[in-house]
């Protein structure tokens, strides 16, 4: 029987076939635990995913590119840093993606990149002092809270990463 190595036995069992096939160098063998870790990769994920999104209730009329916060009632509300008493200001901080109306469920940019126009390229921009808005010029008024939104990557492209420490203006 050429081919049919020495000592080969004809009753090895799956399991050990399996084990000595894993055991041998560059077999490029598809593991259980590679099928247990591509298992929890989601559906339609990428290599570079670096934007985390969320669906939330808007608590008024919304337009895509509003700044918003979430207020006290577990909602979304345009975000002004005019208001540093509030969490307007201070608290969670999003985008909205679309524009959702009032008691309505909404896409939200919690972290990552967000096309917009306009932006300045390699400007920080602010929570604005506009409800909605973001700016590039750092409040200065007394009564105002100073937060980074985020960074304008090109003129299209803002990296949306709101800092979570602020400042309040006396």
């Amino acid at each position: 029987m050429s081919g049919i190595e020495t000592g080969a036995t004809a009753d090895q069992t799956g399991a050990e076939i399996k084990t000595a096939y894993e055991g041998e160098s560059n077999t490029n063998a598809y593991t259980d635990a590679e099928k247990t870790k591509l298992a929890g990769i989601e559906t339609g994920a990428t290599a570079d995913q670096t934007t985390i999104t969320q669906e939330l209730t808007a608590a008024v009329t919304l337009t895509a590119g509003d700044l918003c916060f979430l207020n006290g009632s577990g909602q979304m509300d345009k975000a002004n840093s005019s208001t540093a008493s509030s969490a307007e200001s201070k608290g969670l901080l999003a985008i909205s993606i679309d524009s959702p109306s009032a008691s309505a469920t909404g896409t939200f940019l919690m972290y990552g990149e967000y096309t917009t126009s306009g932006l300045t390229a390699g400007s920080i921009y602010y929570v604005g002092g506009t409800d909605g808005t973001i700016t590039t010029t750092q409040p200065s008024t007394s009564g105002h809270t100073v937060r980074l939104a985020g960074y304008a990557l090109s003129t299209t492209k803002l990296w949306f990463a709101p800092d979570q420490t602020y400042i309040e203006l006396t």
